[in-house]
C-alpha cells in the first residue's frame, strides 16, 4: 500500500535459484563468506528498520551460525532494539541504489556445498509512516512507529558452493516497493519474500538514469515535495519484453513480471529526474517508464509504460539509461 508522501528506501529481495562457485586459490587457504545488504524504494515511511542477530549456512556438514555480538568479523550489535540482546536495527532506507551496508565481511567457512542461508531476525523490527497532510498544508495524520513482521522472523534464501580457497560474496537486495505491505485493518507492515533477491557480488553492476523534464506530462515542473516520486522505472529480465507487469502480475508470464522497480525522483542539486536500480546481475533486461506512481504488491494493476528500452548490465560497471523522447 502506499501513502501520500514517498522516500528513498529499501534495498533487499529474495527470489531466483542460485548456485555459486567460489573463485579457487591455494587449496591450503581458507574459505571465506561475505554478505551485504542494501534497499530499493518504498512509499509513505521515513524509516524501515529491521533487527538481525545471525545468519546460519546449511551445509552438508550441518548448520553454521554467525551470531551478531560473537564473530568479530560480523558487523557490531547496537541499541536500535532495544527489546533483542546481541542484535543490530538496520534502516533500509539509508542504502539505497548501488549503497550496500556490509553485515558480514570474509569469514571463515568450510568449503563445500551449502543448501540454504537463513537471515534470522530478532525482536523489534518497524517502519516510521510519515506524517500526512491536506491540500491547505495542515497535519490530518501525525508520524507513527508501527511493527514490521516477517514470517517466521526468518528469511530463508537459496545455498551456493564454496571452492577450496575460494571466497563468495553476496548482497541481500530488498525492494520494498514489491515485497513490503500493509494490508488494510491491521496496523502492522509485512515483508515478504518476493521482495527480496540474494546476488553473487562477483556478478552484479548497476542501472541509473535520468528522465527528460517536459518530455512527459508527469514531469513539467519541480515538485514541492522532493521526497515525492514523480514517476517510475520497472526492469525485467530479458530484451524486448512486452505485455509488462506490475508488481504482482500473477496474470503474465513470469519473464515479464519485474525483477525490480525505482521511483523517479527531483533531484534539487543536479535539476534532473533521476533514478537507480542496484545490485543486477550481468545480462539483458528491459526497462520500462511510467507516471504512475502507486502499485500495491497485493493488486494486478494496469500500468501505463509510455517508454521502453532495452539495456544490458555488464559486471562491476553502472549501466546509464536515460528516457528522452528527442
Amino acid at each position: 500500500m502506499f501513502f501520500s508522501k514517498t522516500k528513498t528506501a529499501l534495498a533487499v529481495a529474495l527470489s531466483a535459484t542460485l548456485t555459486l562457485a567460489g573463485c579457487g586459490s591455494d587449496s591450503d587457504s581458507p574459505s571465506t563468506f561475505s554478505l551485504a545488504i542494501s534497499d530499493a524504494p518504498v512509499d509513505g515511511l521515513s524509516n524501515v528498520t529491521l533487527c538481525f542477530n545471525r545468519v546460519e549456512l546449511n551445509g552438508e556438514g550441518g548448520k553454521t551460525e554467525f551470531i551478531v555480538g560473537e564473530h568479530a568479523e560480523m558487523i557490531n550489535a547496537n541499541s536500535e532494539c532495544p527489546d533483542a540482546t546481541n542484535s543490530v536495527g538496520i534502516n533500509l532506507l539509508e542504502y539505497t541504489g548501488a549503497e550496500a551496508l556490509t553485515l558480514i565481511n570474509n569469514i571463515e567457512i568450510d568449503a563445500g556445498k551449502y543448501n540454504q542461508m537463513r537471515f534470522v531476525l530478532s525482536e523489534g523490527s518497524f517502519a516510521i509512516k510519515d506524517a500526512q497532510y491536506d491540500e491547505d498544508g495542515n497535519e490530518v495524520a501525525a508520524e507513527q512507529r508501527v511493527p514490521v513482521v516477517v514470517p517466521s522472523n526468518e528469511l530463508k534464501l537459496d545455498g551456493f558452493t564454496v571452492a577450496q580457497g575460494g571466497n563468495v560474496s553476496f548482497t541481500l537486495e530488498f525492494d520494498l516497493r514489491k515485497g513490503m505491505t500493509n494490508p488494510v485493518g491491521q496496523e502492522n507492515y509485512f515483508v515478504k519474500p518476493r521482495g527480496v533477491r540474494l546476488v553473487d557480488n562477483n556478478l552484479i553492476g548497476h542501472l541509473e538514469g535520468t528522465v527528460a523534464e517536459m518530455d512527459y506530462s508527469c514531469t513539467q515542473m519541480s515538485p514541492e515535495d522532493t521526497s515525492l516520486p514523480v514517476g517510475s522505472v520497472y526492469i525485467y529480465n530479458g530484451a524486448d519484453q512486452t505485455a509488462l507487469g506490475d508488481n504482482t502480475a500473477t496474470d503474465v508470464a513470469e519473464e515479464t513480471q519485474p525483477l525490480a522497480s525505482a521511483g523517479v525522483f527531483f533531484n534539487e542539486n543536479t535539476n534532473m529526474y533521476e533514478y537507480a536500480i542496484g545490485f543486477l546481475l550481468a545480462g539483458d533486461y528491459t526497462v520500462a517508464f511510467t507516471c504512475d506512481t502507486e502499485d500495491d504488491p497485493e493488486l494486478d494493476e494496469e500500468l501505463d509504460f509510455v517508454e521502453q528500452q532495452n539495456v544490458t548490465i555488464f559486471e562491476n560497471e553502472t549501466t546509464v539509461a536515460d528516457f528522452s523522447k528527442n
